[in-house]
């Protein structure tokens, strides 16, 4: 299977790394609305998936003193591993900020798809959330917007010049049956 080398400047965050300080990149999209359907999100991050090579990232580590880690892209990714939902026990924010905080806790492996997206489902009257977070290594918090904006845009990802940008068109699954009569708040 064909692989590149990680970048130096995003491999600095592999050696950065410590049980207690993960390198991740994260977004918050808070939701507006009664709410987003599980398998319906599922499917549409299935879809867009396969459009968006840079979620289909997984690290090879590097074999030897000099040589660097590489990414492969794998055909593949299992969703239901990297899509989950949680319930928020409570109607505030301070409950989102909370299990937020536990959710950035947990480091992302790189030797998986090097991403996870968690659906908070909230308690009655309280906020409803999508969580993204992503190895650094992947990219930087500007290439974690980018990426978003091609998983959650209605009309797909866009074309990009830079290499391993996005690619393919077409449209995901029924986006209005994801969002579920939700909007990202904006």
């Amino acid at each position: 299977m064909p692989s590149s080398p990680v970048r130096a400047e995003d491999a600095v965050f592999l050696h950065a790394q410590t049980v207690t300080c993960p390198q991740q990149v994260g977004a918050v999209v808070m939701l507006n609305g009664p709410g987003v359907d599980l398998a319906a999100l599922r499917s549409s991050v299935a879809f867009r998936v396969g459009q968006l090579p840079e979620l289909r990232r997984r690290l090879i580590p590097a074999h030897g003193r000099w040589a660097r880690p590489r990414w492969v892209v794998d055909e593949y990714v299992d969703v239901r591993s990297r899509v989950t939902e949680v319930t928020s026990d409570g109607a505030s924010l301070t409950s989102l900020e909370q299990i937020v905080g536990h959710y950035f806790a947990e480091p992302v492996d790189p030797a998986q798809a090097a991403w996870q997206l968690l659906l908070v489902r909230a308690a009655p009257g309280g906020p409803s959330a999508i969580v993204v977070k992503a190895h650094h290594a992947l990219g930087d918090s500007y290439a974690l917007i980018s990426t978003l904006s091609g998983l959650f845009d209605p009309e797909g990802p866009r074309s990009r010049s830079a290499p391993g940008g996005f690619g393919g068109t077409g449209s995901p699954p029924s986006p209005g049956g994801v969002w579920g009569g939700s909007s990202p708040r904006g």
